[in-house]
C-alpha cells in the first residue's frame, strides 16, 4: 500500500478500520494498528481520537478510558485543548450509552477537577444523561448554568431541555396528585396545549390517559384544544 501513492492510507481509510476492528470486538487489533501509524505518518491526534471514538462508539469505553490514562494523554504533545475536550466528550457520550449514570456523574466531575474544558457538546451530552437518568429538572438546572456562563446553545441543545421541561412538568404533574390536589378539565388541557405545541405527542396522551383514569370525561373545550 505504501509503493503505490495512490493507494496510501489516509485518516478515513484508518478511521474505518478502527470500527471494523472494534465491532468484531478485535480491540488488542485496532490498538495495535494505531501503534503502527508511525509507518504512514499518521499517528497524530485525529488518529488517536479516531480510535476513541471508535471504542466508545461500540461500548468499549473502559478500554478507551484505559488507553486515555496509560498513554497518559495529558501530557500528550498531539492533545491539545480542543482535542483533549473531544476525546473526553467522546468518553463520556461512550458511558451514556452504555447507561452506566453513576460512571457519567464520576466522570463528568472529573473533567472539573482535571480542568478540562467544557464546550457545548458536553453541556448537551450531560443534559441528555440526566433526562435519560430520570432527573429532567438537573438539566434545566444545567441549562442555566450554560445561560450563565454564556455558552450559545444549538438545535439539540434547546431540544434536550425542551424535552427535559416536559419531562420535569409530568413529574410535577404526578407530585401534585400524589398529594392530593386533583386537577380540573383547564388543568389537563393547559397541558396537553402545551406538549401539543411543542410538537411532544406522546406527553399528549400520557395526560390524556390520567384524564380518563381519573374520571374526568373530556368536554367540547378539551378535544378542541
Amino acid at each position: 500500500m505504501r509503493t503505490v501513492p495512490c493507494s496510501m492510507p489516509n485518516h478515513v481509510t484508518f478511521r474505518i478500520l478502527f470500527k471494523r476492528y472494534i465491532s468484531a470486538h478485535l480491540v488488542t487489533e485496532a490498538i495495535n494498528t494505531f501503534d503502527r501509524l508511525e509507518e504512514f505518518n499518521l499517528k497524530d491526534g485525529t488518529s488517536y481520537c479516531n480510535l476513541i471514538d471508535a471504542l466508545c462508539e461500540f461500548k468499549h469505553v473502559i478500554e478507551a478510558q484505559e488507553l486515555c490514562f496509560r498513554k497518559n494523554m495529558e501530557e500528550n504533545n498531539a492533545m491539545d485543548a480542543r482535542n483533549k475536550t473531544k476525546i473526553y466528550n467522546m468518553i463520556l457520550r461512550g458511558w451514556f450509552k452504555m447507561e452506566w449514570w453513576s460512571k457519567c456523574r464520576e466522570f463528568w466531575e472529573e473533567m472539573d477537577r482535571k480542568g478540562v474544558y467544557k464546550d457545548l457538546y458536553s453541556h448537551s451530552i450531560y443534559m441528555d444523561i440526566l433526562c435519560k437518568s430520570g432527573k429532567p429538572w438537573k438539566a434545566v438546572k444545567l441549562y442555566k448554568e450554560m445561560k450563565t456562563k454564556g455558552i450559545k446553545l444549538d438545535v439539540v441543545a434547546y431540544n434536550t431541555v425542551i424535552r427535559a421541561v416536559a419531562q420535569e412538568i409530568l413529574w410535577l404533574f404526578d407530585r401534585m396528585i400524589e398529594s392530593g390536589v386533583w386537577p380540573r378539565m383547564d388543568t389537563y388541557v393547559m397541558l396537553m396545549r402545551k406538549f401539543g405545541r411543542w410538537g411532544f405527542l406522546r406527553p399528549v396522551f400520557v395526560v390524556w390517559k390520567k384524564m380518563e383514569e381519573h374520571a374526568c370525561s373530556p368536554d367540547e373545550f378539551a378535544y378542541k384544544h
